[in-house]
């Protein structure tokens, strides 16, 4: 999914389950969507429409799934998705079990189906087309905690995985300073997280919730210094309530 690095790939958080909600992104002009299973409202049926909503468009499909569970990882690939983020890394260890679950033998031990949508629903060439997918798909490992940021170079490291992601609400949590993203703790993590990735040929994806301009304007440049070309900001419903409120108080007012 690595574009070229004078290129920002942008994506943003999908909590709702709504396809004209995908639509509307993909039409924006953002480059994938992360349908967030394990916060927002979203199923696997209705997972499934979204992705076809967002790719009719050009939208990548990036699953977040509930939790580090190898049958959660092989059905949002089997529905097709560009890529799986698993929450909840802290170890290398946590990181083998997703790569075990995400990628095909030799790689792991994905478990095989012909009959899934990611194979166009009747795979006719099995060693191609597992061989392809071991390629194509990306492993994300989300760090959300004091653990996991001490562990990021294991993490990163670890054969299989081919992205990271540093989650900055949960790691504000786990480290004290509860809801405090821009806390240079946070900051320090996502130099060091950037760094490795890039060390290690890895896709680094870099967090952050603004929702308008001017946030994007400020945040961006610090980005672009840590060398970070994909970005993932705002979401679904902060979009929808800056919107709304911004539209509401010029008339209040």
């Amino acid at each position: 999914m690595t574009e070229p690095v004078n290129k920002i790939r942008i994506g943003t958080w999908v909590q709702i389950n709504n396809a004209d909600i995908v639509e509307c992104i993909a039409i924006s002009g953002f480059d994938f969507a992360i349908y967030d299973m394990e916060h927002g409202n979203i199923d696997f049926p209705g997972l499934e429409s979204l992705m076809r909503a967002g790719e009719a468009k050009g939208l990548q499909s990036v699953v977040r799934v509930q939790e580090n569970c190898s049958v959660l990882i092989m059905k949002a690939l089997d529905l097709g998705a560009s890529a799986v983020l698993v929450p909840g890394i802290s170890s290398a260890d946590d990181a083998r079990f997703a790569v075990e679950a995400a990628k095909y033998a030799p790689l792991g031990n994905r478990g095989a189906c012909p009959f899934i949508r990611a194979g166009e629903h009747t795979v006719k060439d099995w060693v191609t087309f597992s061989e392809r997918m071991n390629k194509q798909t990306q492993l994300i490992a989300l760090v959300e905690s004091k653990q996991g940021a001490e562990s990021l170079e294991e993490i990163i490291g670890t054969t299989g995985v081919d992205g990271l992601m540093i989650g900055p609400f949960d790691l504000s949590v786990s480290l004290g300073i509860p809801g405090n993203v821009s806390h240079p703790n946070i900051s320090k993590t996502f130099d060091e997280a950037a760094q490795l990735a890039v060390k290690n040929g890895k896709e680094f994806y870099g967090v952050d919730f603004e929702a308008n301009r001017e946030g994007v304007e400020k945040m961006l440049p610090r980005w672009q210094e840590r060398g970070i070309t994909t970005m993932v900001t705002g979401a679904d419903k902060v979009v929808i309530m800056h919107g709304f409120s911004e539209l509401a108080s010029s008339f209040k007012q």
